[in-house]
């Protein structure tokens, strides 16, 4: 495997767990950095507190309202971190890329350019294509399935609303999937019950 076919495996992983454990619209994934004053890690890789750059502002935001930074929790059995962890994923993702520019988390393996949206999408909808062939959901329903499992694993509506910015109706009548499955992965800064 050569160190961009790595690169480009680490961004996918970390991209991928990052959109279902933060239910971030690709905008505001587009808008991470990796400067230490927005996105850092607690102490042995136990969590990952992530805050858009400051001069992004988000569909549902204003500059007197602004999303709180957003405590991602590692997906882990006792001290052991599980294969799907988001937050190993990104630190295994930057610590590859660490010789990139701060001032963006996700950059394209070969160019070194900041991805834009609509490749982060892009390579959203290629995952999902990869994991469930057929499946033609797009890179927003990510956001939807992981408010979803929140919802499901009793986040209350409110507690969904103040995570994901939503509006209850559009989330209630657009996005909530009753059949979905409670797979063991972090999903809008929650983690799956014990």
């Amino acid at each position: 495997m050569t160190q961009e076919q790595g690169e480009d495996e680490k961004l996918v992983s970390s991209l991928f767990l990052l959109a279902l454990a933060t239910g971030f619209r690709v905008s505001q994934l587009a808008a991470l950095t990796r400067d230490i004053n927005f996105t850092f890690f607690g102490e042995d890789n136990a969590h990952l507190t992530l805050t858009p750059s400051p001069t992004f502002l988000a569909k549902n935001e204003r500059l007197d309202i602004l999303i709180a930074p957003l405590r991602v929790p590692a997906l882990r059995e006792g001290h052991r971190h599980l294969p799907l962890c988001p937050v190993l994923a990104t630190r295994a993702y930057i610590e590859n890329t660490n010789h990139l520019a701060p001032e963006h988390l996700f950059y394209n393996s070969r160019s070194h350019k900041p991805l834009r949206t609509r490749t982060i999408s892009k390579l959203l909808c290629r995952t999902i294509e990869r994991a469930d062939p057929g499946n033609s959901l797009r890179a927003h329903s990510i956001r939807g399935m992981a408010a979803s499992l929140a919802f499901l694993r009793s986040c209350s509506l409110a507690k969904v609303q103040e995570l994901g910015g939503w509006a209850i109706e559009s989330f209630l009548n657009r996005y909530l999937l009753h059949d979905v499955q409670r797979p063991g992965c972090v999903t809008l800064g929650t983690t799956p019950p014990s």
